[in-house]
């Protein structure tokens, strides 16, 4: 708990604006090098060099998990702690180079990241970590398999801590939904799914975040999916097409939105990497920057759900 509360407190200490400029060239010594840690499965020692060397920190995450799969998410968890600013990036890469581990990586990257959010967290706090959290879910899910989208949403969401749900989960729905619109409505079934127990009374919030962000999402197809997931009869479309007018919904469309923008750069210039007979290829098509924004009027529109 106590390393999740520094994480936590390291993110929240970002600027208005942070932003992560990715050199994806490896030279052959360290690519040697990460390769050979990922085989000892030393995480801590990739950790360090993409520390060392934090413009390639993408690119040597994602030739780890390329090099040892089981060990992506936790290689997504370390390189992420060191640097906040670069999990997008990173999320992005490593699954592109081990989509099956989609969950789990999203699953680590947020606990590490939001795990020390509680019930004392400030709203500008809380809206800080929703918007990082949903970088990282909706990166994950614009890298994977569009299939996999209502999974990593689940995932991102249930890793949230339950204190900070209501405003972070909308958040996290509306950024995967917008990042794979197709999956929309499963999406927001997953979701809702994920927080049905811990926070019920945020399920029409996600709903209706969903079916604002997404308007091919209508509000009768979106409530009929999530009130079949949930069993939460209360949510009908003329409930969600209501409360889409929210200041919660407002927010979490807001953060969701830019999540999904952010995503999209970060998807745009990762590497691929691919492993074939024991040899470890990074390609590599742009030499853009990648930049996380995060509009600072963000953490003024926070509310709790339901006002």
């Amino acid at each position: 708990m106590k390393t999740r509360t520094l994480l936590i407190a390291a993110l929240l200490a970002l600027s208005p604006v942070a932003s992560f400029a990715q050199d994806r060239a490896l030279s052959a010594t360290l690519k040697t090098e990460v390769e050979t840690a990922a085989k000892a499965g030393d995480t801590a020692k990739i950790a360090q060099l993409a520390k060392d060397d934090p413009r390639a920190a993408a690119t040597i995450a994602a030739v780890a998990a390329a090099e040892n799969p089981s060990i992506a998410a936790d290689v997504a968890q370390a390189v992420s702690a060191a640097d906040p600013r670069a999990a997008a990036s990173v999320v992005a890469a490593v699954v592109k180079a081990a989509p099956a581990q989609a969950n789990s990586i999203v699953t680590e990257v947020v606990q590490a990241l939001a795990g020390g959010a509680n019930a004392s967290s400030s709203a500008a706090d809380v809206g800080k970590a929703a918007q990082i959290v949903s970088d990282v879910a909706a990166a994950a899910a614009k890298a994977a398999p569009a299939s996999a989208a209502a999974g990593i949403a689940n995932a991102a969401a249930a890793a949230t801590p339950a204190a900070v749900q209501a405003v972070v989960a909308p958040a996290v729905a509306a950024a995967v939904a917008t990042a794979q619109p197709t999956q929309a409505t499963q999406v927001a079934a997953q979701v809702a799914t994920a927080i049905a127990t811990s926070n019920p009374n945020s399920v029409m919030t996600v709903a209706a975040s969903v079916s604002a962000a997404v308007p091919s999402a209508t509000a009768a197809a979106v409530a009929s999916a999530v009130s079949g997931a949930t069993g939460n009869t209360s949510i009908t479309a003329s409930a969600v097409t209501s409360a889409q007018s929210s200041s919660a919904v407002t927010s979490a469309t807001s953060v969701g939105n830019l999540a999904s923008q952010t995503a999209t750069r970060a998807v745009a210039n990762s590497v691929t990497v691919t492993t074939t007979a024991g040899t470890t290829t990074v390609t590599d098509t742009t030499n853009r920057s990648v930049v996380t924004p995060v509009d600072p009027s963000i953490t003024a529109k926070v509310s709790p759900a339901g006002e």
